[in-house]
């Protein structure tokens, strides 16, 4: 695959996990562990495709690869 398109979707599963998180501190009831598996994985997406990527990624490169691949 694309690594520009497993950064993209490192950064999407990374971004979901943020309300996942959010939801299990603010319930009593509910466990960390899904959150914490989204981030692992999502941040494991990231790190694999920006060492796959010459140079890595900047900030400034993520709305391209958006609209590049879109």
């Amino acid at each position: 695959m694309d690594p520009d398109l497993i950064f993209l979707l490192g950064v999407f599963v990374f971004a979901l996990s943020v309300p996942a998180t959010i939801s299990a501190f603010s319930t009593s009831g509910k466990t960390l562990r899904p959150a914490i598996i989204a981030i692992l994985v999502g941040g494991a997406l990231i790190v694999w495709a920006t060492s796959q990527t010459p140079g890595g990624y900047s900030i400034t490169q993520i709305p391209a690869l958006i609209l590049e691949q879109f």
